[in-house]
């Protein structure tokens, strides 16, 4: 998701399904930092995956269950 300020956020919510997993962003200081002005939602299903790596360089990696050809990538404006 992204804000009105630029800032963006991403995660993961494991063993819960669409109903369970909107309860948690409805509830009031999940998310109280951000007035969330877009957000996309991948299924969750087998071909869904997250690599990241935060400021200090450590590496997050939920693998999908099979190798996809498609990606959705996010990177700084200055990033070479």
């Amino acid at each position: 998701m992204t804000d009105t300020e630029g800032r963006w956020a991403l995660g993961v919510c494991k063993r819960a399904g669409l109903l369970e997993f909107a309860h948690i962003l409805v509830t009031p200081g999940i998310i109280s930092e951000m007035k969330v002005k877009r957000a996309l939602n991948l299924d969750g299903g087998p071909s869904t995956g997250l690599w990241c790596r935060n400021e200090a360089g450590m590496v997050q990696f939920e693998k999908p269950g099979w190798a996809v050809r498609n990606a959705i990538v996010v990177v700084p404006r200055d990033s070479k």
